[in-house]
C-alpha cells in the first residue's frame, strides 16, 4: 500500500526505476489482493507497509521485495494455507528471506474452523 493507506498497483518499470525502501521497518506480504482492499479500509493511513504479489511471484514482485530487502526491510509472509499458497509461501521464505506471518499451526487451525463454520 502506498501512503495513506491507498493500494499503489507497481509494474516492473516503476520498480526498476524509482528507488524503494523502508529501513529496518515490517513489510507485510500477502498473495491475496482481498488482504489490502481489508487493510486499507480497516486501517487507512495507519496500514503498515503491506505489498500484494498477486498469487505467484512476478518479476517486478521479486524485485521489489529484493530490493526492499536490501535496504534492511524485515519481510513478514501470509498466505492461503492451500498448495498454492505454501508454494508461493516457500519462496518468498526461501528466496527472499521472508519469516512467516500467521502461518503457525494455530493460524491454520482458526482458518480450517473457521471453513468448518461456514460450511
Amino acid at each position: 500500500m502506498g501512503r495513506g493507506g491507498v493500494p499503489l498497483v507497481l509494474h516492473l518499470g516503476a520498480v526498476v526505476a524509482e528507488p524503494f525502501e523502508c529501513g529496518g521497518a515490517d513489510v507485510f506480504v500477502c498473495e491475496n489482493p482481498a488482504v489490502v482492499e481489508e487493510a486499507a479500509i480497516a486501517l487507512g493511513p495507519a496500514a503498515p507497509a503491506l505489498v500484494c504479489v498477486e498469487g505467484q511471484l512476478s518479476v517486478a514482485a521479486v524485485r521489489l521485495l529484493g530490493m526492499l530487502a536490501a535496504g534492511g526491510a524485515r519481510l513478514r509472509y501470509h498466505g492461503d494455507f492451500g498448495a498454492g499458497g505454501l508454494t508461493i509461501a516457500n519462496r518468498v521464505v526461501g528466496e527472499l528471506g521472508a519469516t512467516p506471518w500467521r502461518m503457525a499451526t494455530a493460524d491454520y487451525q482458526v482458518a480450517l474452523a473457521a471453513c468448518r463454520d461456514r460450511g
